[in-house]
């Protein structure tokens, strides 16, 4: 990682950051448009191309297609380490 060593070089680091960052919405919004919820999203799935300035989202192997313009819920379980043996016992179909 390169840090900015002056004001004029913060100013474009953070100009930078920010125009990937809305790519990285934009493109969110045009697969939302299109009913596809990624599921996995997160840094190892945001590909940058600092040469052409683009960014692109990847890997949609668990992606969904929602059917209908029905609202989509996560579910977010946080577990600890004595947690995991409440888990080991149960059956997954």
């Amino acid at each position: 990682m390169v840090l900015c060593t002056n004001a004029v070089e913060c100013v474009h680091c953070v100009q930078e950051i920010l125009w990937f960052f809305v790519q990285m919405l934009l493109s969110l919004q045009h697969v939302h448009s299109k009913q596809i919820l990624h599921r996995d999203l997160k840094t190892q799935n945001i590909l940058l191309d600092k040469k052409k300035k683009a960014v692109k989202v990847g890997d949609f192997g668990i992606s969904k297609v929602l059917l209908s313009k029905s609202k989509a819920y996560t579910v977010k379980l946080y577990m600890s380490a004595h947690d995991e043996t409440v888990f080991t016992n149960c059956s997954y179909s």
